[in-house]
């Protein structure tokens, strides 16, 4: 599930630097180099920062930096395991085929790709049934079936869209 949410956080800034206004270009590319894509609390994925930057006049010093804590906007995705959520083909593999849920890489095993007995076609990047193909940037639904925060890497979420209701998104 995606949410909107402010949160508390910190960010260094050369201790030259002088803040005109705190949604400026360089505060923002700042907390975006620190916050975005990160994982938060072991369950909540930062997607994007929106901005909208409050000081909590708060300033660390250290060394040629000042750290400052503020409170801003971001885009959550929490991904809960049973949830059905739409999103795009982007590789087809021979295991398996990726499909991006916003900035991130969900997995769907080749067993779970489309219901019943599929053909794989890595030339043309095409997974085909008796009634339904999907190839990259097909929209499908899909149910999240596991999600896996390494400590190390990026964030393993797997995919089912072998369930009525399930695969392709037909327009």
């Amino acid at each position: 599930m995606f949410y909107l949410a402010s949160i508390l956080g910190s960010f260094p800034l050369p201790k030259t630097f002088e803040i005109k206004s705190w949604n400026d270009e360089n505060v923002i590319n700042s907390i975006k180099e620190k916050y975005h894509s990160r994982i938060l609390n072991e369950d909540m994925l930062v997607v994007m920062v929106l901005g909208n930057v409050i000081p909590t006049n708060t300033t660390l010093m250290d060394g040629k930096t000042k750290s400052y804590s503020v409170i801003f906007d971001v885009l959550l995705f929490i991904p809960k395991i049973r949830e059905i959520i739409p999103s795009s083909v982007s590789q087809i593999r021979e295991s398996d085929m990726v499909a991006r849920i916003g900035s991130f890489d969900a997995y769907v095993h080749k067993s779970q790709i489309l219901d019943g007995k599929s053909k794989i076609d890595f030339i043309n990047q095409t997974v085909t049934s008796s009634n339904k193909s999907i190839r990259v940037g097909t929209i499908i639904r899909g149910k999240i079936t596991s999600v896996s925060f390494p400590h190390t890497g990026p964030i393993k979420i797997g995919m089912t869209c072998a369930q009525p209701y399930l695969g392709v998104i037909d327009e």
